[in-house]
């Protein structure tokens, strides 16, 4: 799992605000949660101390997009 999630915050580096999306895709942008909506994605902020990343599931295979600080982001990775 924690390559996955790696591998999708890698790909999370890549996305704009005007990169095309999905219905129900769910990605980080520039820190911030964004979530597909009609066809482009829309921005929900994190607290202030936390940033959007994706982290490993623990007890089954996947990830979660959450809110987190980036110290306990990397330590859970």
């Amino acid at each position: 799992n924690a390559k996955d999630a790696i591998a999708l915050n890698n790909h999370f580096n890549q996305l704009t605000l005007t990169s095309p999306c999905q219905v129900n895709e769910n990605a980080c942008i520039n820190g911030k949660v964004a979530k597909c909506d009609n066809g482009a994605f829309v921005i929900m902020p994190c607290a202030a101390t936390l940033e959007c990343v994706a982290l490993p599931l623990v007890n089954s295979r996947g990830t979660s997009i959450t809110c987190d600080t980036p110290k306990d982001a990397r330590s859970r990775i």
